[in-house]
């Protein structure tokens, strides 16, 4: 894990934002199966960034801090896909 987690701070060092953007999709993949094995690729992505990710993009906003979830495990699930498959 060091390794991927290296190249993802060279990349940014360097200014490969693709690259460091790639890895960075791909560490939730690698963690949720070494998690969760025998789920599928989606379940175990989104179940992964959902248990140790979604907080940091949860904040409470407006006069009553609402919840609100800025980024979930199914919306980086969706970004992984349009990145690594589509490149867009």
């Amino acid at each position: 894990m060091e390794n991927f987690l290296l190249a993802v701070l060279d990349s940014m060092r360097t200014k490969n934002w693709y690259a460091a953007l790639g890895m960075a999709l791909i560490l939730p993949d690698i963690c949720g199966r070494l998690e969760n094995p025998n789920s599928t690729s989606k379940e175990r992505y989104v179940a992964w960034y959902d248990k140790w990710m979604r907080s940091k993009y949860t904040r409470g906003v407006g006069p009553n801090r609402k919840e609100k979830v800025f980024l979930s495990g199914s919306d980086c699930y969706a970004l992984r896909c349009a990145i690594l498959h589509e490149g867009r």
